[in-house]
């Protein structure tokens, strides 16, 4: 008789560990103005925030930056790998969710968006970005009357909001159509 519990190997891992982590490191130097950006200093740009990634690994407040910093450049995908790699370590961040999933949208991976906007959903029902980013991704998808349920819990949270109110108008085109 042999006890089988010797082969398992059970492991906790305190979540607030990262957080903890995070809170006793510094922020990165480095400011971009984004709006100045032209093609000449965007492969510059991007060696810089490569070299600061390779040198910051641990530093999640570095990392984050760079993940944002990549959604701002448009390179989702290069994004998306780098804001996963971050939500290993820091799995409770729900912004760095809901940024996942605009990066999935804008890469037109519509299904990985939906799964991502969902989870930051039932986190912050009250996240009005990413509402409309789930609408978004519904739609690009073809599920307009889910799109149209989502558009009705953002409508009651800014129901004077533009964007809402154009997204309502072309759902209700599409649904109209069909």
């Amino acid at each position: 008789f042999t006890d089988d519990l010797s082969l398992v190997r059970i492991e906790y891992t305190n979540p607030n560990l990262a957080i903890q982590t995070m809170d006793n490191q510094e922020s990165p130097e480095i400011e971009i103005g984004f709006d100045k950006i032209t093609e000449e200093t965007l492969e510059k740009l991007n060696l810089k925030l490569e070299e600061y990634y390779n040198e910051s690994t641990q530093n999640l407040h570095a990392l984050k930056y760079i993940c944002i910093a990549y959604i701002r450049l448009k390179q989702y995908t290069t994004s998306i790998r780098l804001i996963q790699e971050y939500l290993e370590k820091s799995p409770s961040d729900t912004i760095m969710f809901y940024y996942l999933s605009y990066a999935y949208k804008k890469n037109r991976n519509f299904e990985e968006s939906i799964d991502y906007g969902e989870r930051v959903r039932i986190r912050n029902p009250y996240h009005l970005k990413n509402l409309i980013n789930l609408v978004q991704s519904y739609a690009s998808s073809g599920k307009l009357f889910r799109a149209q349920e989502i558009l009705e819990s953002a409508s009651r949270l800014q129901p004077e909001n533009e964007k809402i109110q154009r997204l309502k108008t072309q759902i209700d085109k599409a649904l109209t159509r069909n």
